[in-house]
């Protein structure tokens, strides 16, 4: 087996990977930059295969819900974390994803 050692996003590369995969035009700063979109960023603990599954999940969330915010989506996705146990395996999975983080703030849930 062989070891790969990824790098923590910078907030900024943080930021505009999760608008790419998210969708949103990253040109308009205003679309995305939200104390809520730094928070997933946040919770995804800076790593790219964090911020690209949260990205994902926005995107998923837009095409099957396109008059939604932003905001609400996100807000969506941190009630579903909290209070909808169909949720619960795929926590698990980003939680045990991100288990080699020592400080436990920066996990996804």
């Amino acid at each position: 087996s062989h070891c790969i050692d990824v790098s923590l996003l910078s907030q900024e590369e943080a930021t505009n990977l999760f608008a790419i995969k998210a969708g949103l035009d990253v040109t308009d700063v205003s679309n995305f930059h939200s104390e809520m979109t730094s928070t997933l960023i946040r919770k995804s603990g800076y790593l790219p295969l964090g911020i690209r599954m949260a990205g994902k999940l926005v995107m998923a969330y837009r095409n099957s819900q396109s008059e939604i915010s932003l905001t609400d989506i996100i807000k969506s996705i941190f009630g579903a974390a909290n209070h909808q146990p169909t949720a619960d395996p795929v926590i698990d999975i980003l939680d045990r994803s991100f288990s080699f983080l020592t400080n436990p703030t920066t996990r996804f849930a």
